[in-house]
């Protein structure tokens, strides 16, 4: 349906309302029909049953492997940003004619990359899930040491998050530079891997605990992240849904490290709680 939509114009007619103002943006404004978001809302739906319904024999080692491809779908989908990325600014950098004449090709990928993570864990999910009926054994994932990939991560990210805040002051104020720079081109460009390093990174007092918080944190990550992006593919249009497209590149990480600290930090609090009055 979506295709249909983007390469051939085709409109279902009940969600059809006629055209629409171009400086409308909201659908309560007169969209001019729904197709295009029932067709994403059909899809990210869709996935999201497939991925996260139970099995028929749903137990404990299939809950691993879940969470496990999950947090796997998500670091391929960071790397995947980071060479799209790397492939445009070579491409602009040094003039390749290759690289310019596909870039409507890299640009899809970035622009399809709400639906890519999905499609990534639901591949991976049901390929543990072959292997572990064959050897019994749930891979574990890889993690960078902590020592320098975390504090590397936390450090870069901080002044990462003060553009960011810049970037909001900006979008509201209709400001589009900032000291020359464009400000959103310095967080979708830079933000991305160093988010990639930090979530990737292993803590301080990596435990199997803390493991089986860090995958429970990135699958209530996925859920806020979708929801918001379904919320915002029905009432929000033009440049400022590009703008939200283009925010999908970095909403999941940062989702999964505000949930994964706090849930950390409520650990903590009870572990001294019970551990304090028996000092």
């Amino acid at each position: 349906m979506g295709y249909l939509f983007a390469c051939s114009g085709y409109v279902i007619p009940l969600l059809n309302y006629g055209p629409r103002n171009s400086k409308e943006r909201y659908f309560w404004s007169g969209a001019y029909n729904f197709t295009d978001e029932f067709a994403a809302t059909l899809i990210i739906v869709g996935l999201l049953f497939i991925g996260f319904s139970r099995l028929k024999n749903e137990n404990e080692l299939t809950q691993r492997l879940r969470l496990n491809g999950l947090y796997w779908s998500i670091l391929i989908n960071c790397g995947l940003i980071i060479g799209c990325w790397i492939i445009q600014g070579l491409g602009a950098l040094f003039k390749v004619p290759v690289i310019k004449q596909n870039e409507s090709l890299i640009d899809g990928i970035i622009v399809y990359d709400f639906f890519i993570p999905l499609f990534i864990f639901v591949v991976r999910f049901y390929y543990l899930l072959y292997r572990s009926k064959k050897d019994k054994a749930s891979k574990s994932l890889y993690f960078l040491p902590y020592k320098p990939y975390n504090l590397i991560g936390k450090v870069v990210s901080a002044p990462y998050i003060i553009i960011a805040l810049a970037a909001l002051v900006s979008a509201i104020t209709s400001i589009k530079y900032f000291v020359g720079v464009d400000i959103n081109a310095v967080i979708f460009i830079g933000f991305p891997p160093v988010l990639f390093i930090w979530i990737w990174s292993k803590e301080k007092n990596e435990n199997e605990l803390v493991g089986q918080i860090r995958l429970k944190a990135m699958q209530t990550a996925i859920y806020i992240n979708y929801l918001l992006f379904l919320i915002a593919t029905w009432l929000i249009y033009g440049i400022d849904y590009w703008l939200v497209t283009f925010t999908g590149l970095i909403s999941i990480p940062i989702i999964f490290i505000l949930i994964f600290y706090f849930q950390l930090y409520q650990l903590r609090k009870t572990h001294n709680a019970i551990v304090a009055p028996n000092l």
